[in-house]
């Protein structure tokens, strides 16, 4: 029997950054909060309304992302390598498809389904304004609990902190930047909070792929290369 010993240190390593990546849509919304109190209570109270809707979409997709992140991490515990570049592709198909899905719901149904929540028709109406911009984003947060998913799988969860840094300083940067109209740019008020939102999301986004292009070996992993669609994950 293999005797492996596992010090707290190297646990908390692994562990911290997924907790913080976890909090990356709340900390987006304490920040929107943070800056919509200032402008008052129809505000601060609509863009909790649609944060905590718009989180339950999130969820949807975070929850997809765990059952890709236990293929990822069974092929790179038995070191079948080659075969996560599979296991990410077909997740980014079927993630590809969900962000459809959960986009056309928001899109469509976000106004009938907020009137049934919310009774005050001035925050309904302003909740409906942040969702304007707010609603694009989901297609970036599916792709970002991949690679999130896929950073934990193969136990690298270090850059997972790094995106969600980014995150919090580009949604304060543009909060504070669009909500009030510093630096020459438009006073949005509460679209100002959304579209700094769908920036942070953007900007991770981006930043996930430039880093596993950078950084993870792509012919080690079978990454950034099309793969015959399987129909089965059992290693060949």
């Amino acid at each position: 029997m293999i005797k492996t010993t596992v010090s707290n240190r190297e646990i908390w390593r692994i562990a911290y950054p997924i907790m913080l990546g976890n909090l990356a849509q709340t900390i987006i919304t304490f920040t929107d909060t943070a800056f919509l109190g200032h402008l008052g209570t129809i505000e601060l109270s609509a863009s909790m309304m649609a944060g905590l809707y718009y989180f339950v979409f999130t969820t949807l997709a975070m929850g997809f992302a765990v059952g890709i992140q236990i293929f990822i991490a069974r092929r790179y515990g038995e070191g079948n390598f080659s075969k996560i570049g599979v296991v990410f592709q077909h997740g980014a198909l079927f993630v590809l498809g969900l962000g459809i899905l959960l986009f056309s719901i928001l899109f469509f149904f976000s106004h009938r389904l907020l009137h049934v929540i919310i009774e005050s028709e001035n925050i309904y109406v302003a909740a409906n304004e942040y969702l304007r911009f707010r609603q694009f984003g989901i297609m970036f947060v599916v792709f970002n609990f991949l690679f999130r998913s896929f950073y934990v799988g193969i136990s690298t969860t270090q850059v997972i902190t790094f995106s969600t840094i980014i995150m919090a300083v580009v949604n304060i940067f543009f909060d504070w930047a669009l909500i009030f109209g510093h630096l020459g740019l438009p006073e949005m008020g509460i679209s100002g909070a959304a579209l700094a939102s769908l920036l942070a999301e953007i900007t991770a986004f981006f930043f996930f792929w430039i880093y596993t292009y950078i950084k993870i070996p792509h012919e080690e992993y079978g990454m950034f290369r099309w793969h015959k669609w399987q129909r089965s994950s059992s290693s060949s």
